[in-house]
C-alpha cells in the first residue's frame, strides 16, 4: 500500500549577495511542531496500516520523529463496530480486519489518542468501480518521437464506472507509479451526466496508467481506488503543491486536513483519513 505524505508547507529561501561589509542577521520562525497522521485505508486488504509521527520544524533536516505511544481505533459508525490498532515499529500502526468488513456507504471514524488528546476524522466509503481486464500492446518505436527502441509494452486499463448522475472519484494506482497521482472523476476528466448506458469505460489518459512502459516478462498491476470527493480534493491539492514550481508557480499553501484537534491539545494534528473502495487486476507481459 502506497503512503501519501501530505506537503505541509513549502519554503523558498533566496540568498542575495550585496556589496557591503555589514552582516545582517535575520531571526526566522522555526514553525510549530505538528502531529502528522497518514491514514489511507483500502478495502482490498485484510491488514491495514496508518502512520503517526511528528513533523520536523522548517529548518530541521533530520527524519521526523515517530510517535510510538498513540492509541488508535477505527470505528464503523454504521454498524457500531470498532477495530483497535497495534503499534508495530517506527511510526507504523496496524489492524487485522477482514476486507469484507468495509462496506460501501458506511461511515467510518478514526480516533487517535496521544497523551490524553483525542484527534478524530470522519469519512464514508464510496461504491467501487469494476475492472474487466488489462490489455498490453507491443511497440518497437517511441510513440512520440518515432525513435527505434527495444521491444516494450504499454498497458491499457479496461475499467467501468457506474453511469448515473452520482459522480464517482477515483485514484488509479499501478506498480509503475511515479510522482504523478492519477486522479479522475467518473473514469474521465469530469462528471458525466445522463449517460446513455448503465456503465461506461474509463477513458484516456487515465486508462493508460500514467504512460508507464513495461519490458517483456514484467508484471503490470493496477488498483482502482474509489475515494470520497473530499479525498479527491485533498490529493489534487497535494499534487499541485508538489509540482508547484517554475515561472508560473503560485504561492505555496498548507495542505488541508480532515482531522479535528481538541481545543486543549498542545499540538495540532494534520494529515488525512480515507477508506477507499478498491478493486485490482494484474497482467503478465509476454516474454
Amino acid at each position: 500500500m502506497k503512503r501519501v505524505k501530505p506537503t505541509l508547507c513549502l519554503i523558498t529561501a533566496f540568498l542575495i549577495s550585496v556589496r557591503c561589509t555589514d552582516v545582517v542577521q535575520v531571526k526566522l520562525d522555526k514553525g510549530s511542531e505538528l502531529i502528522v497522521i497518514d491514514a489511507f485505508l483500502e478495502s482490498q486488504y485484510d491488514a491495514q496500516a496508518i502512520f503517526i509521527h511528528k513533523n520536523s520544524t522548517y529548518f530541521n533536516s533530520e527524519e521526523p520523529e515517530p510517535i510510538t505511544n498513540a492509541s488508535a481505533t477505527l470505528y464503523d459508525l454504521t454498524e457500531d463496530k470498532s477495530y483497535k490498532f497495534q503499534y508495530v515499529r517506527d511510526d507504523r500502526y496496524e489492524i487485522e480486519v477482514k476486507k469484507e468488513s468495509f462496506v460501501a456507504n458506511h461511515q467510518y471514524k478514526l480516533e487517535i489518542n496521544i497523551e490524553g488528546s483525542i484527534y478524530t476524522a470522519l469519512t464514508t466509503q464510496p461504491r467501487a468501480a469494476s475492472i474487466d481486464s488489462i490489455s498490453a500492446k507491443a511497440f518497437t518505436k517511441d510513440q512520440f518521437t518515432g525513435e527505434v527502441k527495444p521491444l516494450y509494452y504499454s498497458c491499457y486499463l479496461w475499467a467501468k464506472d457506474k453511469a448515473d448522475n452520482n459522480p464517482d472519484y477515483y485514484w488509479i494506482k499501478s506498480n509503475r507509479d511515479s510522482a504523478f497521482i492519477n486522479l479522475c472523476i467518473d473514469g474521465t476528466a469530469g462528471i458525466v451526466r445522463d449517460a446513455p448506458t448503465d456503465s461506461i469505460y474509463f477513458s484516456t489518459p487515465y486508462s493508460l496508467l500514467g504512460y508507464a512502459t513495461y519490458a517483456p516478462g514484467n508484471l503490470c498491476y493496477v488498483s482502482v481506488c474509489a475515494i470520497s470527493k473530499e479525498t479527491y480534493d485533498f490529493l489534487e491539492q497535494a499534487q499541485k503543491q508538489i509540482n508547484n514550481g517554475g515561472l508560473f508557480a503560485t504561492t505555496p499553501e498548507n495542505i488541508k486536513t480532515n482531522f479535528t484537534t481538541p481545543t486543549d491539545a498542545k499540538r495540532k494534528a494534520v494529515g488525512w483519513f480515507s477508506v477507499a473502495n478498491a478493486c485490482s487486476a494484474n497482467k503478465d507481459i509476454p516474454k
